[in-house]
């Protein structure tokens, strides 16, 4: 609890209702959110979200109540941090982030994407939705004058949905503030990844938190990607909701598997669930792959046809798996790979894992590029010569058509997912 002056919450929050009001709500519910802020922004609630002693913390806050007061009183604008450059800790449409998106990727046009800058695939995998999109530092403890800033900003965009991505250690306290600020948005959090990442206590512990907020009453529903979590948590989604390719406008100069040999990319970095080397050797055995081309350096000197290159950045990227034949991605532990989606986006396909997407529109992509013994190498080498004999247009339609089915599913589940809080 906050210690000294027994009105300092109190004044804070009436500080932050004057940057951000909901005229609904704050005559009536006043006493209760004063005594939630409080809780929010100087309890140590799960063991993750402050290490700071309450005495300092509330010192802090009240300090950042009194300056907002004081910017309000003089005239001053809030400014969102995004005009204080990428390393700020929170950004509204960073470039990075909206430049790749989806038309229409919701039924509505009031909804904001959020997620944790420091997590980059599911930075991507936000990208490619429609809508506003907030990157916050997952790493930063956030203030109140910060919360009333991402909370005005929410209002003055009639944002009334807002979606999180993933988890960080900063999430929960500022959404749990936001939802004070704005209680009549509604939040609904999507948990990226599997039970696997659960081995790890750091994971685990987030992910504890992750249901709290629905607990809470703070997330209004939850999403998954993988099938079968939905049974953890009665406000969860029934169905899982789907990653979207990334939009690109890159042609390409042929179909894939046109040429001999063909030429490969493993797009990701070597970890437990990646299965770097399995993918590498059996891409390396193959007669008919030449280059394969790599970000990580792997430690084999055996793997001749591997060619590191550097990443280069987003754009570099999607211009080189354009000009590739297939990307690698028989992983062993993935959620929905954005090796594989940023492939699509190009044209390019993708050996794979059995993502078990349950696509009510039955695809013929997952059949032909489905590994089943994912850590059998000979199993992937003959799966890469079984697919040299499909003609090169069919295997190009084949990945259009795929594309486009993610691309309509998504657009479905998260119309319900939205719809159903």
């Amino acid at each position: 609890m906050i210690s000294g002056d027994g009105h300092a919450v109190d004044r804070l929050v009436k500080t932050i209702f004057k940057a951000c009001p909901d005229r609904r709500h704050a005559s009536r519910d006043k006493p209760q959110q004063a005594k939630q802020m409080e809780d929010v922004l100087s309890t140590e609630k799960s063991g993750i979200l402050m290490n700071k002693s309450a005495s300092s913390t509330s010192k802090e806050h009240y300090q950042a109540g009194r300056d907002l007061a004081l910017s309000l009183r003089n005239g001053r604008e809030v400014i969102l941090s995004s005009a204080r450059g990428p390393e700020a800790n929170y950004l509204l449409d960073a470039p990075d982030d909206v430049v790749r998106q989806n038309p229409d990727s919701f039924n509505t046009n009031n909804v904001a994407t959020m997620f944790t800058k420091q997590w980059v695939g599911i930075r991507q995998a936000c990208g490619a939705f429609s809508g506003h999109k907030i990157a916050i530092d997952g790493h930063h403890k956030f203030d109140a004058i910060e919360i009333g800033e991402i909370a005005t900003t929410l209002r003055d965009l009639k944002i009334d949905h807002v979606i999180y991505h993933g988890m960080a250690s900063s999430t929960s306290s500022l959404l749990r503030g936001l939802k004070i600020l704005s209680p009549s948005t509604k939040f609904y959090g999507v948990w990226h990844g599997t039970m696997a990442g659960w081995s790890s206590d750091e994971e685990l512990a987030l992910f504890r938190e992750f249901l709290a907020l629905a607990d809470d009453k703070v997330y209004d529903r939850l999403g998954f990607l993988r099938q079968g979590m939905q049974n953890i948590h009665p406000k969860a989604y029934g169905c899982i909701l789907y990653n979207l390719p990334p939009s690109a406008s890159i042609k390409r100069s042929y179909m894939p598997f046109a040429k001999r040999p063909i030429r490969c990319i493993f797009p990701s970095w070597n970890n437990a669930w990646k299965n770097m080397y399995t993918n590498l050797l059996a891409a390396n055995i193959s007669p008919i792959v030449g280059d394969i081309f790599v970000y990580y350096k792997p430690q084999l000197e055996s793997l001749d046809k591997v060619r590191f290159v550097e990443f280069g950045g987003h754009d570099a990227h999607f211009q080189r798996v354009a000009k590739m034949d297939l990307c690698l991605n028989v992983s062993v532990n993935d959620c929905q790979p954005m090796a594989e989606l940023e492939g699509l986006s190009v044209g390019t396909p993708s050996l794979r894992n059995d993502w078990n997407l349950d696509l009510e529109t039955p695809s013929v992509y997952e059949k032909v590029f489905t590994v089943k013994s994912y850590l059998n190498v000979n199993a992937i080498a003959e799966k890469i010569l079984e697919i040299a004999d499909l003609d090169p247009n069919y295997i190009y339609e084949i990945t259009k058509a795929h594309k486009e089915i993610l691309i309509s599913a998504s657009r479905q589940r998260y119309t319900a997912f939205l719809g159903g809080a």
